[in-house]
């Protein structure tokens, strides 16, 4: 199994939940009940769900979100840089429909799929 489906794929604790901005202790209950419990539903995730199943600000779920993809231990799978972000990192209003989130390297510009970092 590689290390990123090992730890996207187990439970966050709540205090591995608090790390991520905009999570106290309240919303990290909140997302273990609505089924946000590992960092992998949390990077699949559409920020409008999040907001609407959670009572969580837009805004706030965007960074959620993100934060989510620096809990995703290895790098790029081009350059094996630790710079990955998803397409909420720069949200701009526009969710797309089929809720498909893509992750960008900074590094070295190369983009993808969560599934390709499997």
């Amino acid at each position: 199994m590689s290390p990123y489906k090992q730890l996207m794929t187990e439970q966050a604790t709540i205090e591995e939940l608090k790390q991520l901005p905009s999570v106290g202790e309240t919303t990290a209950e909140i997302l273990q009940e609505n089924g946000y419990g590992t960092f992998e539903q949390l990077v699949r995730a559409n920020p409008m769900d999040l907001h609407r199943e959670c009572d969580i600000v837009l805004s706030s779920a965007t960074h959620i979100i993100s934060a989510a993809v620096d809990h995703l231990k290895g790098g790029c799978p081009v350059c094996e840089g630790s710079s990955l972000n998803n397409e909420w990192q720069e949200y701009s209003g526009a969710i797309p429909s089929d809720g498909s989130v893509e992750i960008v390297c900074d590094s070295c510009g190369w983009y993808g799929s969560i599934d390709d970092l499997e």
